[in-house]
């Protein structure tokens, strides 16, 4: 028996229909190494940009929309870009482009039988 009560299902694809395959500090690492940045600089401005995002999160700042979270990763960014290259005024929005490409992304296993489930049950 289908439910016509319900009109419309929404779903947050990040974290919910979809997982990162690789995480973004090992993003970071692959673009900054193909541009042949020293792997111990890497490593330290990564590791600086984490304190940044802890600092963030200790002023009690917690993400509730994009432009938050765009805001966080401009943190990360911003910071890696002024450690590996200070020079370069573009390398953190190219991080950025870089890493928030769909094709980092998979999607859950259960996420197609879950779908088909619903659309039998809804629509």
């Amino acid at each position: 028996m289908k439910n016509n009560s319900i009109k419309v299902i929404f779903f947050d694809a990040g974290g919910v229909l979809f997982y990162e395959k690789v995480s973004p500090q090992d993003k970071l690492k692959k673009i900054l190494n193909s541009r042949g940045i020293n792997k111990d600089l890497i490593e330290r401005a990564l590791e600086k940009s984490s304190q940044e995002v802890n600092t963030y999160f200790r002023q009690g700042i917690e993400p509730k929309n994009w432009n938050d979270e765009k805001r966080l990763w401009k943190i990360v960014y911003n910071t890696v870009a002024c450690e590996v290259d200070s020079t370069n005024p573009y390398l953190a929005d190219e991080l950025f482009m870089l890493t928030q490409f769909s094709s980092y992304y998979k999607l859950y296993p259960e996420v197609k039988s879950i779908l088909k489930n619903l659309a039998d049950n809804y629509t």
